[in-house]
């Protein structure tokens, strides 16, 4: 019998090895740059610091301003950056979810199970039946996921007819703003 996550995971990453490496080499190449960054940033604040204990003139003054602003942008890309390594090593959790076989044997946070879950929602997973059956955990694990996913409002459930159906909270604004 085929294993419905295998099969899903095999047409999601074909090659998961593959993704893995890549992953983890992303990884690994941010974090470095990330943390070159950090010491780039670190130098740059002890400048600035000296400078503003030199300051004599309004002409330091500006001087400082510019190195304080510098600064800042540094600090805007090192925060993007360490979103990106973030949303990288959430993704590399994924792929090692989805390639074992046991959920159980995965490592995974009630956190990574949620974006995991509401992952296989926007794909048009809908159906409590079908996600139960795509994550392949216990209902009730798959229902405090549910629970925990409406209520940080990332999803919504919907009764279809007689059958619930879950959509993410988004989808639900647009449509709720297309009608109006």
């Amino acid at each position: 019998m085929i294993n419905p996550r295998r099969y899903l995971a095999s047409l999601l990453f074909p090659d998961i090895e593959a993704s893995v490496d890549a992953l983890n080499h992303r990884v690994t190449e941010l974090s470095s740059r990330l943390e070159r960054l950090e010491d780039k940033m670190a130098r740059q604040d002890e400048e600035i610091k000296t400078i503003l204990s030199k300051v004599d003139s309004k002409a330091d003054s500006k001087l400082c301003y510019e190195l304080s602003e510098m600064a800042n942008t540094f600090g805007e890309e090192l925060l993007a950056l360490k979103s990106e390594v973030s949303t990288l090593r959430d993704k590399a959790r994924f792929v090692e979810f989805l390639s074992s076989g046991d959920p159980n044997k995965a490592n995974v946070t009630l956190g990574e199970l949620a974006s995991l879950v509401e992952h296989y929602i926007r794909r048009g997973f809908n159906r409590p039946f079908e996600l139960k059956k795509a994550v392949g955990v216990p209902w009730e694990v798959l229902y405090a996921v549910l629970t925990y996913l409406k209520l940080t409002k990332r999803v919504m459930r919907v009764q279809d007819g007689g059958k619930v159906k879950w959509i993410p909270l988004e989808q639900e604004i647009q449509r709720s703003e297309r009608a109006r």
